[in-house]
């Protein structure tokens, strides 16, 4: 099981417990995808945590109805409508009601680089320093869930530094990315960047269908 393996690496190295695992919220659906879709983030907006949650858990708590889509869950509706239209690229943004967006929290992962939780603005040093300690952390986790897409959210030239890559690509939306180990890495905004929800969506919906006339997508 994917997020039994997480867990059990987050413990490993995090042996003080503090850490906030990633993963999938239904295991099944992510691995039914045509393009496997992960998400790495920086860190955590829970500067007083308890360290007694996961971010699939959270995401549980979403579809359930426990939380809701407000303001301050905007990133997690713009992180399902780029699962959606990952995978049906005919999708537009005003087809996606309230329901595809809860059956979408099935279709992605979600990591961070830094495990342990932080404040609302990240610091681009810390995040570095933790992603460069834990670099066979994120690694591995990325091998564990074994994803097509690498959609780094506000994550990518901290990612591109640590992994020492040069060979930077630029498809015909503009967006940037690598490949390694045959999966496409993404410089993407993060998901709750300050544009309009439809402008971004827009935006990683020509980039998706600019990597898949690559043949870097299915």
């Amino acid at each position: 099981m994917i997020n039994e393996q997480i867990k059990k690496l987050n413990e490993k190295f995090h042996i003080d417990g503090k850490f906030i695992s990633g993963g999938v919220l239904d295991e099944n659906r992510f691995k039914s995808s045509k393009n496997k879709m992960l998400v790495i983030l920086k860190e955590v907006n829970d500067p007083n945590s308890a360290y007694n949650w996961t971010l699939p858990g959270l995401l549980n708590d979403i579809k359930q109805g426990k939380i809701f889509f407000d303001k301050r869950f905007r990133l997690w509706k713009n992180v399902c409508r780029w699962a959606l239209v990952t995978e049906n690229i005919n999708l537009n943004y005003q087809d996606i009601d309230e329901s595809k967006l809860k059956e979408a929290l099935n279709m992605f992962a979600v990591i961070n680089l830094k495990k342990e939780a932080g404040s609302g603005s990240s610091n681009y040093d810390d995040i570095f320093n933790h992603a460069e300690k834990y670099k066979n952390e994120w690694l591995e986790e990325i091998k564990i869930i074994n994803p097509h897409l690498i959609v780094c959210g506000g994550t990518f030239d901290i990612i591109r530094e640590v992994l020492k890559i040069n060979n930077i690509m630029t498809c015909d939306s503009g967006a940037k990315y690598f490949l390694k180990d045959e999966r496409v890495f993404l410089k993407f905004p993060h998901p709750a960047y300050q544009v309009s929800d439809k402008m971004l969506f827009a935006y990683f919906k020509e980039t998706i269908n600019a990597l898949k006339k690559q043949c870097l997508l299915n």
